[in-house]
Parts: C-alpha cells; structure tokens; sequence
C-alpha cells in the first residue's frame, strides 16, 4: 500500500497523512521554520551588534601625525587606529599598500572570528528552541507502509492479515514486492486496532524483524495472488464479482461531486461507455489533500478502493479507506494505458460530458440512496415542483438543448459543472410562465399560481432611467 506518514503532536495526538498531504505539511512547517529561524538569527546579530556599539563607546586616542600613520603595521594596530578614529576614511587614505594589505587580512580574521560566534550562538539557541515542549522548529515524523500479505497455500485455507513495517529501511522497502514469497521472522502480533475491519490482528515488524525472498511456483501463486487490474465498471452489478481483498483500481471522469454530512463526499464517475458508479469518501478532501484532484470534468485514477456487497444501490458504490489514493496522472502501469486511451477518447468526443451528466441525473432520479439533487445543488431541467415530485421526461436532445441555453462565469467552469447550476440559473429554458408545457405533465395550483405571477410581473415595464447627480462645485475651488 502507499507510505503512511504519522506525526505525534507536541499534545500527544498522532495524525496520520497520505503522501501528498505530508508533502503539503512538510512545505508549509519549512516555510514556518525558516521564518522562525530568521527571526532568531536577526535577534542574535542585533545582540552582536548591540555590544560592539558598548565597545566603540571609549574616548578617541589624539590625531596622529603622519609619521606616527606610517609607523604602524600592525593590522591590529591599524584597525585600532581606523576605529578610534574620528574619520576613518580620511586616515586610510594615509595607508601604504603594505598598511592596507594588513589591514584588510585583519578585518577579514575579525568578520570570521565575528561569524563564528554567531553562528554557534545561533546553533545553541536552535537547539533549545527544538527542546521547548511545543517547539515549532521541530516536527516527530514516521513513515510506515502495509502490506497484505496471506498464507502461501490452497485460495480456500488462505488467511489475511495486516503487516506494519514503520521506518522502512531502503533494502527492505526494494525487497518486498507484491506477488512475491518471503519468509519473515520476529514479528509482533496484536488486535487490530486501525479502520480494516477484516482482521482480528495485525502483525507489526521489530528492529530484529528479518525477511527472507523464496522460490515461487507460478502454479501456487495463482491460487493466492492475482495482478492488480483496472476495473470494468460493468463487473460491479454482477451478483458473482468479488474483487481479491474486497478492493478495486479504476479510472473515471469525474462528472459532479456533492457535500454530504459532516465531511463526507460522493463523487460520481463515468467510464468511457457512459457506466456510473459513485465513489464515497467519508475523510475531507483538504486533509487528503486531493481538493485539486477531485473536481468536476477532470479524469483520474484511484487505487484500493473498498468493495463493500453488502451495501445495496441501483448506482454501484465505492468507498474511500485510509489506504486509498487517488491521482490525475497515475504511475502504476496496469493503469496507464487505460488512462490515456481514455483521455484520447474524451478529447475526440465534443458530447462526452453532457452524455454522462444525461445518465447521472436519469439515475439519481431512481435511486433513493443517491437521491441528492437538493443537496448537491443539482436541479434537473425536467424536474417537477409537483406534489408527487415526478420527474418529467426529456430526450437527450432535449437535454442537450436545456443545457447550451445555461451560462456560467468563466471563474466557475473549473469547479462547478452544469449539474451543479440551480433552477435560477435555467430559467429562460423553462420558464414557469412559458405555454409550452410537456404533454405529460399535470399542472398543479401551486404551479399555476406562479405562472400568473410572472406572467404578471412581465407586463411591468422597465423604470426609467436615472439621471446623473450633478456635483457642486464650490466658487473657491474654482
């Protein structure tokens, strides 16, 4: 499975993150750090600078003559001189080229000699800083990847279970291999305490913990193991599919997505014949940090995906665990080349999107588990204000029709779909006081009450317009 990465907080929380959540939160504390480090560097230099000042503050030696200028070459007597005098530049004017040779090699001894104490005045106070209980210069950071691994026999006698290894060493993480046989010793077993449910107990991996890779018999290997595959959508509504390990890879166009309770998201996927499944993901997509990833008209793909039967829908359903990932632009192989003839095929089909929001709303109209148009913001053109709430049938030219005439900013096509465009937005399509009324539709007195207001309200003419103010300009500002 995809490295893990747990950080214990300075109150004793651990949080686990997904790679790209880490990599956003290891760049935001380096950001934060290398302000704070800045800060303590410039208290320091201040400090430096502070004494050196406290130095300075010391009667002026009389004007030396000319002479006694020529009798020095010391450099330590010549940068006393410079200091002590009350124009340096004026007297280093006097110097020879010997004078100022051995003044500047001075100089240069004195700014290291100064960097040396900075710096190690700098080291030290970095150092308690990172000791303080709730230091922001220090951050505790473990790795861990999951393995699921079975035993090396008969698919019937087969038991899973769940392999912890934290801080992976870089030969181990080389070693182990999906489909691979090992024999492992000096593991720690105990009750599983994570979110797969599957297991009783997980093993974890100790520092005397060894891995030993064996032979393995493509005959066996059949019976325990099968290669990851992308997965055809149609296979989900049959009763026989049972993927290995309950868990599916896939690649879909993300057609709409809603909010539901708390921070739970469903997105809707299409696959390149127009098959829908819907994805649930129970964790907030800022914390996966996939909020990028998982936005409308945008194909990607998503790895360990839960399988779960015994959830019931017309729209076959997928979940999100802890170990699933999702990418626009995937790197494992069985993957890549789904991906880019899918591509290729969005591309070439200019009708592509509006076929699959076609399919999602007729769906979502049958489906009560997914019946989430109110809170999605979804509002189909055909949909009645009816007391029975049926929905009106359109044809998908029809659909095609309603769904040109909608208009949307250009600051919303990135995250915002036509599904997700309210029944505001779609009115002059189908206006409540327009005459054209489909054949199959009974209207009640709730529509027909809003009918006259607006058939009342579009005789009102426009009001004139307003003239300009005129300013007053005051005779003294002439």
């Amino acid at each position: 499975y995809p490295t893990q990465w747990m950080e214990k907080t300075p109150t004793g929380c651990c949080v686990f993150r997904n790679n790209r959540a880490e990599q956003r939160e290891a760049a935001k504390f380096a950001e934060n750090r290398q302000k704070t480090l800045e800060t303590l560097l410039a208290k320091i230099q201040a400090k430096f600078e502070k004494s050196d000042d406290k130095s300075k503050k010391i009667l002026r030696s009389h004007a030396l003559t000319r002479q006694q200028i020529r009798g020095l070459q010391d450099g330590a007597e010549l940068y006393e001189a410079i200091i002590n005098s009350a124009d340096p530049s004026y007297m280093e004017g006097f110097f020879n080229e010997e004078q100022l040779k051995a003044l500047n090699s001075h100089r240069q001894m004195v700014s290291d000699k100064r960097q040396t104490q900075v710096e190690a005045e700098f080291r030290k106070a970095v150092e308690s800083a990172e000791q303080e209980k709730n230091s922001s210069c220090r951050r505790d950071v473990s790795n861990i990847i999951k393995l699921r691994i079975v035993d090396y026999g008969t698919k019937e006698n087969s038991k899973e279970v769940i392999l912890n290894i934290w801080r992976p060493p870089s030969h181990v993480c080389s070693l182990l291999k999906e489909g691979g046989r090992y024999r492992i010793f000096h593991l720690s077993a105990s009750h599983s305490k994570g979110k797969l449910k599957t297991n009783k107990i997980q093993l974890t991996a100790t520092k005397k913990t060894q891995y030993l890779q064996l032979p393995v018999s493509q005959e066996s290997l059949l019976q325990v193991y099968g290669p990851r595959e992308c997965l055809v959508y149609g296979k989900l509504m049959e009763p026989s599919f049972q993927p290995a390990c309950s868990e599916v890879d896939l690649v879909g166009y993300i057609v709409c997505l809603t909010k539901r309770t708390g921070f739970s998201t469903l997105v809707y996927l299409s696959d390149e014949h127009h098959n829908i499944i819907a994805i649930q993901i129970c964790t907030d997509l800022k914390q996966l940090a996939i909020e990028d990833i998982i936005i409308p008209s945008v194909l990607i793909s998503a790895t360990n995906l839960q399988w779960r039967p015994e959830f019931k829908s017309d729209i076959p359903t997928l979940f999100a665990g802890e170990l699933s990932a999702f990418s626009s632009n995937p790197k494992e192989n069985h993957l890549q080349e789904i991906f880019k003839e899918f591509k290729n095929t969005i591309e070439n089909d200019g009708c592509f999107s509006k076929d699959a929001q076609y399919e999602v709303i007729n769906l979502l109209k049958s489906d009560p588990l997914h019946n989430v148009s109110k809170e999605c913001g979804l509002d189909p053109p055909w949909k009645s204000d009816a007391g029975n709430k049926q929905a009106i049938s359109l044809s998908k030219e029809q659909f095609y029709k309603c769904c040109s005439k909608i208009t949307v900013p250009n600051s919303e096509l990135r995250h915002q779909s036509p599904l997700t465009i309210r029944k505001s937005d779609i009115r002059p399509s189908f206006s409540l006081g327009s005459a054209k009324v489909t054949p199959g539709f009974q209207e009640t007195p709730k529509n027909c009450k809003k009918r006259k207001a607006m058939d009342l309200l579009s005789q009102v003419p426009s009001p004139p317009p307003v003239n300009p103010i005129c300013t007053f300009i005051s005779p003294s500002l002439k």
